[in-house]
């Protein structure tokens, strides 16, 4: 495990984020889409995804995908979110470098889930990290 504050850890999902695509982050800005950091999953977030162990999620998607859209299922009240959760992840890395693999696995992850994604197709095109 590696020890980062909260202020390096944002500035590492920053990164990530800038790194994204260009076509990614014109749609995901389009979209409103934002990102926050948690340590942990709280209580409701854990229900949704139907796990027992908050340490066992690195990350949320929270909104409507946006092949849903346009389909009668528009946001409309809170916008699409995506959260990383500090803890597992740093939890989970050994050094700098694998962080940033992490963090940036975890983001596109995450916004697989918006472009529509189920968790077997993202397991499959995108190899873990760790």
């Amino acid at each position: 495990m590696i020890e980062v504050d909260l202020q390096a850890f944002v500035n590492l999902v920053e990164e990530a984020w800038v790194e994204l695509p260009t076509e990614w982050i014109e749609k995901l800005n389009e979209a409103n889409i934002s990102y926050e950091i948690a340590d942990l999953a709280n209580i409701d977030q854990i229900k949704k995804v139907s796990i027992s162990d908050p340490w066992n999620l690195l990350g949320m998607y929270s909104g409507v995908p946006q092949i849903m859209r346009h389909k009668g299922f528009e946001p409309i009240a809170m916008p699409d979110r995506i959260v990383l959760f500090r803890k597992p992840i740093l939890l989970r890395t050994h050094d700098l470098e694998n962080l940033r693999k992490v963090i940036a696995h975890v983001l596109y992850h995450e916004i697989g889930h918006y472009f529509g994604l189920s968790e077997d197709e993202l397991h499959s095109a995108q190899p873990d990290p760790f």
